[in-house]
C-alpha cells in the first residue's frame, strides 16, 4: 500500500508532532486569549486619571469579568507551551512560527469580534502567512546538531554526543 505524500506533511517533515501540537496550542490559546480580553475590556474603559477612587472603581470593573480572566488564563497557557516549545526547538523558529497567531486574530476580529479588515490589512496577514510557511519548511532544531565549527568563531568546537 503506497502513502501519499500531502503538502502539508512534507512542510512539517523536519518538525515532531509533539512540537507541531504544541505549536497549535500556542497560537490557539494565545489568539483566543486576545479575543477574550477584547469582549472582556470592550465595555470597561479605563479612564487616563490619577483620581484613586475613579482608578479602584475601574479596577474592580474589569478584574470582576469573567472574559478578562478567561483570556488571561488563556493567554497563560499560550506562554507555558511557548516556553515548553524553547525547550524542544530553536528560538529562531519558535518565535516566528509564533507570529500565525496574528494570522488567527486577524480572522477571528473579523469573524468573532465584526470587525471591519481593510484589504491593507489582509495583504499583511498574507505576508505574515509567507513568512511562516518559510520557517515551516526549516528544520525546528539546528542547535545541538554536529558541527565542526564554533558559533560565530571559526574555531574548532567538540562535537556532542
Amino acid at each position: 500500500m503506497e502513502t501519499v505524500d500531502l503538502p502539508v506533511r512534507r512542510l512539517l517533515r523536519h518538525v515532531e508532532p509533539k512540537t507541531v501540537i504544541f505549536l497549535f496550542v500556542m497560537v490557539m490559546t494565545g489568539s483566543l486569549g486576545s479575543v477574550f480580553l477584547r469582549v472582556g475590556m470592550r465595555h470597561d474603559v479605563i479612564r487616563a486619571t490619577l483620581d484613586p477612587v475613579v482608578l479602584l472603581r475601574e479596577f474592580r470593573g474589569f478584574v470582576s469579568n469573567a472574559y478578562v480572566w478567561l483570556g488571561i488564563a488563556c493567554c497563560i497557557v499560550s506562554g507555558l507551551a511557548f516556553m515548553v516549545l524553547l525547550s524542544w526547538a530553536d528560538y529562531s523558529y519558535v518565535n516566528p512560527a509564533a507570529s500565525s497567531a496574528y494570522i488567527i486574530t486577524v480572522f477571528f476580529g473579523w469573524l468573532l469580534l465584526g470587525e471591519v479588515v481593510p484589504t491593507s490589512r489582509w495583504t499583511g496577514t498574507a505576508l505574515i502567512t509567507l513568512g511562516v510557511l518559510l520557517i515551516g519548511l526549516t528544520p525546528a532544531r539546528t542547535t545541538g546538531q554536529k558541527s565542526t565549527k564554533g558559533p560565530h568563531t571559526g574555531t574548532e568546537s567538540p562535537t556532542p554526543n
